[in-house]
C-alpha cells in the first residue's frame, strides 16, 4: 500500500485502522473515518506528519508512527492539542528525533497523553534521559513501555528545571573478557552524575581459528570461544 484514498470513508463506523508494514510516504487524514480512535502507521515511509494534521479524527486515541523516518524538531509542531485532544497513547520509537527538551515541551501540549514511546530515537541514549521525560510530563503513566511508579517519580522530581544535566553526549562502556595487559585509562574518570545509571549487558561469542603446525590439517582446525561482555552505560 502506497496510498489512502477517500474509498476509506465509505467504512464510517471504522473504529481502528492498522496499516502497518506498507509503503506509505503521507497520509492525509481528511481521508480517514471520523471515528477511529486508533491508528496504526508503523514500519512505513513517512517523514512528515504536515498531511496527517489537515483534518485528524477527533476521537483518535492512539497514534502509532514507529519505525518511520521522522527526525525534522519541525515535525514536533504537529504534537499539540489543536491536532490531537483526545491522544493517550503515542508511539514514536524507532524514528530519527534528537531533540529530548523541544519534543517534551510540545508533547506537554498533549492534555490526555498517558502512555509514551520514545525508544529507539537518538535522544534515548541522552543522559536522565527517563528521568527528564517523568519531571516534565506529570500525566505519564508509563513511559516505554514501563510502568512509573511514585517512587520514580519523585526520585526524579526537579530534575527538568536543571538544564545542565540535559547535555548532548552519551558515553559507552566496554567491556572485554579474558584480556589482559591493557594498563588502565591515564585521565581519570569524569565525576558521575546522581542519578541512577542505565545498564544493559550483552555476550557476544567469536569463534576464532586454533594454532596449524602442519598446513596439511586445515581440515582438522579447532575453534575456541571466547565470551565477551559488552556493558552498556547510559548516563
Amino acid at each position: 500500500v502506497r496510498e489512502v484514498d477517500k474509498d476509506i470513508l465509505r467504512f464510517q463506523n471504522l473504529e481502528e485502522l492498522i496499516l502497518s508494514v506498507n509503503r506509505i510516504p503521507t497520509l492525509n487524514s481528511a481521508n480517514l473515518p471520523r471515528k477511529l480512535t486508533v491508528l496504526e502507521l508503523c514500519s512505513n515511509k513517512i517523514s512528515s506528519l504536515k498531511e496527517l494534521c489537515v483534518s485528524p479524527p477527533p476521537r483518535l486515541q492512539y497514534l502509532g508512527l514507529s519505525r518511520n523516518k521522522l527526525s525534522l524538531d519541525s515535525e514536533y509542531n504537529y504534537f499539540s492539542e489543536e491536532f490531537w485532544p483526545n491522544l493517550i497513547s503515542l508511539d514514536l520509537s524507532f524514528n530519527d528525533f534528537s531533540n529530548l527538551r523541544d519534543i517534551v515541551t510540545h508533547l506537554n501540549l498533549l492534555p490526555n497523553l498517558k502512555n509514551l514511546i520514545l525508544l529507539g530515537n537518538p535522544l534515548a541514549l541522552l543522559p536522565n534521559y527517563r528521568g527528564f521525560i517523568l519531571d516534565s510530563l506529570q500525566n505519564l503513566v508509563s513511559l516505554d513501555d514501563v510502568l512509573i511508579s511514585p517512587d520514580e517519580r519523585h526520585h526524579f522530581r526537579g530534575i527538568s528545571k536543571h538544564r545542565d544535566l540535559i547535555v548532548p553526549d552519551t558515553q559507552v562502556t566496554i567491556n572485554i573478557g579474558k584480556v589482559r595487559g591493557i594498563p588502565n585509562p591515564i585521565d581519570p574518570l569524569e565525576e558521575l552524575p546522581e542519578f541512577p545509571v542505565v545498564e544493559n549487558s550483552y555476550f557476544v561469542t567469536y569463534e576464532f581459528l586454533g594454532s596449524v603446525e602442519n598446513p596439511c590439517e586445515w581440515n582438522e582446525l579447532q575453534t575456541e570461544d571466547i565470551p565477551v561482555s559488552l556493558s552498556l552505560l547510559l548516563l
